[in-house]
This record gives C-alpha cells, sequence and structure tokens, in this order.
C-alpha cells in the first residue's frame, strides 16, 4: 500500500456476523478497482467470529484490507476514530458492518464529488429487512444541497462519503461519549462547513440493513441508555447550529424519530409500568428541555400528539394511539370548520391535561385530501339522462361523512384554474349499500352541456382552514355497454355518451365500434 488511495472505507466492527461477509464481499467487488481503494476496518472486541472473517479477507486481500483489533469501547466512535486515524483516501466513506454498496456506488460517488468540488457526496440509499430510509432526497443527481432545506436533516447518518481532507481541516472526530447517534454531530459539522454537498441520486449506492433479531445498536440499547445518548444527541446537535430557528429545524427530526423510539410503538404494549414510566419522564425531560412552539407547529398530527401525551404521562392514551395506527390509522372527523384526526384522545380530559386542543389535532386540506384520495374506493357509476351518479367509498371519513362534502364536475386541463366553470353536485348517502356499511356515499351532479370525454368528476369540502378536492376516477366501462354495474344504455342519448367515455377511456365503443 504505497499509493494513495481514491478512497478509504471505514468499518466499526462488532458482532456483525453473518452482515459481515455481505458487507465485505460488496467492498470488493467495486468497480472503481483495487489499486483505488483501501479498506481499514476496526474490530470492537468481537465475540461472535467477526474478528476472524476479518483477518481472513485481509489474508486474501493485503493490497485492500487493513485490520485493527482492539477491546470493546462501547459504541462505534471509538473505533471509527481509529480507522479515520489511519485512512489513506482523498475521500472517506464510513458504511455500517452490516450494511453493503452497490457495486458502482464508489466509482459513482468519487466520480461525481470531483466533477463538483464537493465535500460531501451522498449516495442514494435503500432500506432492508423493513429498515425504513427516506427518500425525498434521491431520484437524481444533483449537488449544492441545502443543509437547511427540507431533506437533509432526515439523513444525518455517517454513511456518506466526506474528503478526508476537508475532515481534517476541521478537526473531526467522533464523540466517544456517545454510544448511540455519535455520527450525527460529525455529519452536520461536515455538512454545515461544506462547500458543496452532492448527491447520486439515480443509483442505489447503499444498502441499509436492519437485522432480523434487530440486534442493531440503535434498536439494541435499552430506554436509559438511550434517552442518555438522544439528550447528548440533541445537545450536541444544538451546539453546531448558527441560529435558535437553524437548531429547532433540526431538532424537528429528532423529536419526530429519536424522541419518539423512547416509547417504541412496536414494544410499548409488553413493557413493564417501570419502563413505560421511564420512558414517559425521558419524553418529558426533553420536551421541556428542548421544545419550542416552531417544533411543535412544524410536527405532523401523530408525532405531535402522541408526544405531548407521553410527556404528560398519559401512557394509556399513548398505547391506544398506537394501537389504533397497528389497525390502519384513525379516521378523518369532517366538521363545518375543519378535519381532524380521530385518535382516541381527541376532546378527553387526558388530551386537555396534555395541553391539546382542537388545533393540534387538525389536518391541512392537503393532508386531508391525500387521506381521502388513499382510500377511495370508486363504485357503481352511471349517466341517466342529465344526471351523472356515482358511488364512492371513503373508508378514511367517519361518518357520516356526506354533511359536510360538495361534488361537482369540472372541464378537464383546467384543474388548477378556479374560474373553470364548474357543475356542482350534491353528496348524500349512498341508499343501495348495506346498512351496516357507512362509508359509500352517493354523488349526484347535473350533466348540464357537459360532455363526458372533456369533464371530469371531483369531490371535496371546503372549511375555515381552506377548501381540499380530490379526483374521483370514473371506471373503464364493461363490454356490456354499462359503466360500473348501472344500466346506462337505457336511452340512445346515454348510449351515445357512454360510447364517447368508452372511445377516450379505452379506445373502443362498447358494441365494438
Amino acid at each position: 500500500m504505497t499509493a494513495t488511495p481514491d478512497v478509504t472505507v471505514v468499518l466499526a466492527v462488532y458482532d456483525t456476523m453473518p452482515y459481515l461477509t455481505e458487507c465485505l464481499d460488496s467492498l470488493l467487488a467495486q468497480t472503481i478497482g483495487h489499486e483505488r481503494l483501501e479498506v481499514v476496518a476496526v474490530d470492537d472486541g468481537s465475540t461472535d467470529g467477526s474478528g476472524e472473517e476479518l483477518d481472513r479477507y485481509a489474508a486474501a486481500h493485503p493490497d485492500v484490507v487493513r485490520v485493527v483489533h482492539q477491546e470493546n469501547s462501547g459504541g462505534p466512535a471509538g473505533p471509527n476514530n481509529v480507522a479515520l486515524g489511519l485512512a489513506r483516501g482523498r475521500w472517506v466513506h464510513f458504511v455500517g458492518a452490516d450494511d453493503y454498496l452497490g457495486p458502482e456506488a464508489l466509482e459513482r460517488m468519487v466520480a461525481h464529488g470531483d466533477a463538483h468540488g464537493a465535500d460531501v457526496v451522498i449516495g442514494r440509499m435503500e432500506g432492508m429487512g423493513g429498515r425504513y430510509v427516506p427518500q425525498a432526497l434521491y431520484g437524481r443527481d444533483h449537488v449544492d444541497v441545502d443543509p437547511f432545506g427540507p431533506h437533509l436533516r432526515w439523513t444525518v447518518a455517517n454513511s456518506k462519503m466526506f474528503r478526508r481532507a476537508h475532515v481534517e481541516d476541521l478537526g473531526l472526530r467522533y464523540r466517544e461519549d456517545m454510544r448511540i447517534g455519535s455520527d450525527q454531530p460529525f455529519t452536520i459539522r461536515a455538512c454545515l462547513a461544506a462547500r458543496r454537498i452532492a448527491v447520486v441520486g439515480t443509483y442505489p449506492c447503499y444498502y441499509a440493513v436492519r437485522r432480523e433479531d434487530r440486534s442493531n445498536v440503535t434498536y439494541s440499547v435499552d430506554v436509559v441508555t438511550r434517552a442518555q445518548a438522544t439528550e447528548k444527541m440533541m445537545a450536541a446537535v444544538a451546539e453546531v447550529m448558527p441560529s435558535p430557528e437553524q437548531r429547532d429545524h433540526y431538532l424537528v427530526r429528532h423529536f419526530t424519530w429519536e424522541v419518539q423510539r423512547l416509547l417504541p410503538a412496536d414494544q410499548l404494549a409488553g413493557w413493564t409500568a417501570e419502563q413505560r414510566e421511564q420512558g414517559c419522564a425521558a419524553v418529558g425531560g426533553l420536551v421541556e428541555r428542548w421544545y419550542t412552539p416552531a417544533i411543535d407547529a412544524a410536527l405532523g398530527v401523530r408525532p405531535r400528539v402522541r408526544l405531548r401525551l407521553a410527556a404528560a404521562g398519559e401512557v394509556e392514551e399513548v398505547l391506544a394511539l398506537d394501537a389504533v395506527e397497528a389497525a390502519g390509522g384513525p379516521r378523518v372527523l369532517l366538521e363545518d370548520d375543519g378535519a381532524f384526526l380521530g385518535y382516541p384522545a381527541f376532546r378527553t380530559a387526558a388530551a386537555a391535561r396534555a395541553g391539546l386542543t382542537d388545533d393540534d389535532f387538525a389536518l391541512t386540506p392537503v393532508a386531508t385530501a391525500k387521506r381521502v384520495r388513499d382510500g377511495l374506493a370508486v363504485g357503481e357509476v352511471a349517466w341517466s339522462g342529465d344526471l351523472l351518479t356515482a358511488d364512492v367509498r371513503l373508508p378514511a371519513l367517519a361518518p357520516p361523512a356526506h354533511e359536510h362534502l360538495s361534488a361537482w364536475l369540472r372541464p378537464a386541463g383546467k384543474e388548477s384554474d378556479d374560474r373553470a366553470q364548474r357543475l356542482p353536485g350534491t353528496v348524500g348517502p349512498a341508499p343501495d349499500q348495506a346498512a351496516a356499511d357507512t362509508d359509500w356515499v352517493r354523488l349526484v351532479v347535473p350533466r348540464g352541456e357537459a360532455e363526458p370525454e372533456g369533464w371530469r368528476l371531483f369531490l371535496g369540502g371546503r372549511s375555515v382552514t381552506g377548501g381540499w378536492e380530490v379526483r374521483v376516477p370514473l371506471p373503464t366501462p364493461r363490454d356490456t355497454g354499462t359503466a360500473g354495474s348501472q344500466g346506462s344504455s337505457a336511452t340512445p342519448g346515454g348510449r351515445e355518451i357512454l360510447g364517447r367515455l368508452a372511445r377516450r377511456l379505452t379506445g373502443r365503443h362498447p358494441d365494438g365500434r
């Protein structure tokens, strides 16, 4: 190892078999070539054979793999610092020893970073084994990511490539007093001081793996240790922020993710009363120190309500909220003055004790429309004379939804033009549905001079928070000449209208013309 490699991959390793083997194989298969690559792996006192596996690869590839063995330090910060001190590459990429890279990852990232003079390069990440990875930053290759834009705060792990001169100029090292989260202040400082942050967003560079036994250190620590680490993490992030507004911008992420994990939704029901009390106390302490009105306003309804219930010690309400989410989420309550998520705590004494008002459960028009659209199902549709009748199922809305909904037809291609002609209709209960199924409503819109191939059907509501709407898709007519299962060919005029609609949707008239 005499020439300076283009990139050093750093592996902090502790008991990561058998995932370590796939990780090492992915590194040695990189298209950047062995002559441009070095791997520095620090075995942090592994007991599962990970150290021996590293030695086996180092013996087989002495030109690429370098291994250091040390006693266990209690977290990844120490081994990362040791490896960083040994790194020789122009770039350094930190890789979790249970994760792996796409074959072209390093070649593409080095080329992208060099071409654009970047100090930090982020490769597109994908989650494996149920691990969640935000995707908003990806989809295209781009440069000049704003550290205070909407996306970077959600991806502040160290699983990126850093220009090593940039790291050394800043004197960056990991905080060894943090068992988890030590990569966040490291990454954020590097990004804040970077000349340019570039993204390889079109190629899957990094595969983040959630182990089947959930033994990743991020998931396995107890609530007290996690609470202490979360406090240090948030304090360390706050220290590097230039202003309170920018601090709050990043802490939104922590109150959405890290603080919520102090009461993990998939484990809380099985906890003892003492564990639940510890979790609520930990959440309450972080809320008291760091929570601000700006953070509260930036959170979605679910994280806001859950967080404040937990901080108030209302653990039974937190459990009820989690149960509703596990069952598919709460229904939307439509009222004249707004739309609200109908969690069990809505308008209860527990909510009042947590300081929660109706406004804290309120959905924006955009969020309301999304929930309606995601659950909307179209049943029977029929043109009969001058009336369009459509039955629509709305499982996301609490009945009786029809009291707060409107329907209308609008010319195609002018969905965003408020001046476009609208033909208003009515929304009521669907009489043909079973009485027990209250999700169905019936839309009735007079056709007037509208031709079905030139108009679109909409459903929506209006409240003091603003109007919202969703387009109701019209199903493809069946070969029998009906739309849905209604006999809309009762009149010659109705059949001709249906024929034009069929040709637009399928390119074929119901009778073959």
